[in-house]
């Protein structure tokens, strides 16, 4: 069982890597747009309505990418407790 609990959080934590990553470079990305669009608001203001669609669709991926990144540290309490039981 506890073989099963290590191997378990090692790929959780394997995973909590991969959505600071994202999130990172998402921060990244909106930074260079931020400054890309700085000088250029009607570009800016028509892309955006204009992707209205897309922009709420990754507005709900952005929220749900933050909860399972809650969840994953979540898991990652929860195992190391049961490790720490079960030894």
């Amino acid at each position: 069982m506890k073989s099963y609990l290590e191997e378990r959080l090692e790929n959780v934590i394997e995973w909590k890597k991969y959505y600071e990553d994202l999130i990172r470079m998402r921060a990244i990305n909106d930074k260079i747009k931020e400054e890309y669009y700085n000088d250029k608001p009607y570009l800016y203001l028509f892309l955006n309505i204009y992707f209205l669609p897309l922009n709420i669709f990754r507005y709900f991926t952005r929220l749900k990418d933050l909860h399972q990144y809650g969840m994953i540290n979540k898991e990652i309490e929860v195992i190391k407790r049961a490790i720490k039981i079960t030894s």
